[in-house]
């Protein structure tokens, strides 16, 4: 195919990035040939990037320390999630099914309580959007954004490179999915949970 086609990187989403067991590894290697064919693509520099830091953020492997600031002024770090199921996932107003995944979210968050833990990052260019958003959904658990969308530095340290997207860890957390689909998500979690401690 055309490296500088269009269609090249969803297509290095589709078949790399966006499953259950992504392949990093090649996704890097593919992203660096496309970029180096299309230098003007901002979306596949950007892609070029989540997917160097993204090799260190595969499932099995424990999610890496962060810490931002959520639309309350609160500070976020990985001491947020410590339910028996975490989920940190992306979303964004202008986007439909990330918004049904945090509707979802919101039924299981209700449903499980504390034992399902969700940090969300929106990828909103407005904060007082999101936070209407929010408020409106009466979304509980932490949302950060910071107007910066595709450059918000939570999704770099985390290596999140869609939306909608998520990381799913378990209770000492550690990585046991990435990117589910909205059903496939809602599996994991009746999965996970529906064992009783």
């Amino acid at each position: 195919g055309n490296p500088t086609s269009p269609i090249s990187p969803y297509l290095l989403r589709k078949y790399f990035i966006d499953n259950t067991q992504p392949d990093f590894k090649k996704a890097h290697q593919l992203a660096n040939t496309l970029a180096k064919a299309d230098r003007k693509n901002i979306q596949l520099d950007l892609l070029t990037k989540a997917m160097a830091r993204q090799q260190d953020i595969e499932t099995g492997r424990n999610l890496p320390k962060f810490s931002a600031v959520d639309i309350n002024g609160k500070t976020v770090d990985n001491k947020e999630l410590k339910g028996d199921l975490n989920i940190v996932t992306t979303w964004a107003t202008w986007n439909y099914e990330s918004q049904n995944i945090q509707r979802m979210l919101w039924r299981k968050k209700k449903e499980y309580g504390s034992r399902l833990a969700i940090v969300s990052i929106c990828l909103d260019a407005s904060i007082s959007e999101c936070r209407k958003r929010v408020n409106n959904d009466s979304i509980k658990w932490s949302n950060v954004c910071n107007g910066n969308m595709w450059e918000t530095p939570l999704l770099k340290s985390l290596a999140i490179a869609n939306v909608p997207g998520n990381i799913v860890c378990d209770a000492k957390g550690k990585i046991i999915a990435r990117n589910l689909k909205a059903d496939k998500l809602e599996e994991k979690i009746k999965e996970v949970l529906k064992k009783d401690k």
